[in-house]
């Protein structure tokens, strides 16, 4: 492990900082987790779970315009976004936060295609810690900008390394619903990453359970 502190770029954390802080009315909120699980065809970005912090709060501006007058404080607000289905997945939040929606490969012509027309639509976390994506990366060599595959379903991004620690940052449905951050300690780099110490417990139990598919990922773009 490297001994000095490594972060991802200012304007990739400040995109993070952003998802952390989206607008509605006069609240300010953590992003929440939505998922277009579905598969509604044709819906805009930000209703697909895959839009920028920018684009959310375009949405909740229009929709406050409407029923804000029914907001009486934070709570209310966060329960309208998740009712509204307006929040973030965890490959679109990775996509974002990196800006890799046009150096992404995909399996075959008619994806391509797809994604052609509809940019970030089709990237999930399978695609992204993949193989066609991304290859295996060893603990001791984690960097900022590395990802953590959790079976074919989640992705978490990691932020910052410092040390034997580093840090992550993911939109998630546990402990928390939506943007949230652990952190993980390498007390054996010879171990798997289920082996070390992680900060948020709920995490690690998930991760545990997610088979052999896991590990760290880093991508190939």
């Amino acid at each position: 492990m490297a001994e000095a502190m490594y972060s991802l770029p200012p304007h990739q954390k400040e995109i993070i900082d952003r998802y952390f802080h989206i607008k509605f009315g006069p609240y300010v909120l953590p992003c929440p987790y939505y998922m277009n699980k579905v598969g509604k065809r044709f819906l805009s970005l930000v209703l697909a779970g895959k839009g920028t912090p920018e684009e959310i709060e375009h949405e909740l501006r229009r929709r406050y315009e409407k029923n804000g007058h029914l907001l009486r404080d934070e709570t209310d607000a966060l329960n309208a976004m998740k009712l509204l289905n307006l929040g973030i997945d965890c490959s679109g939040f990775v996509v974002n936060v990196l800006g890799i929606e046009k150096k992404i490969k995909y399996r075959n012509i008619y994806t391509k295609l797809k994604a052609l027309l509809r940019p970030r639509a089709h990237i999930s976390a399978d695609l992204l810690t993949g193989e066609l994506n991304s290859d295996a990366v060893e603990i001791s060599g984690v960097k900022p900008g590395d990802l953590i595959r959790r079976g074919k379903n989640h992705v978490m991004l990691v932020e910052w390394v410092d040390g034997k620690k580093f840090g992550y940052v993911e939109s998630s449905t546990r402990p928390l619903w939506g943007v949230q951050r652990g952190e993980i300690e390498v007390v054996d780099p010879e171990r798997p990453l289920e082996n070390q110490k992680w900060s948020v417990e709920d995490d690690l139990e998930v991760y545990k359970k997610s088979g052999a598919d896991k590990g760290i990922r880093r991508l190939k773009i």
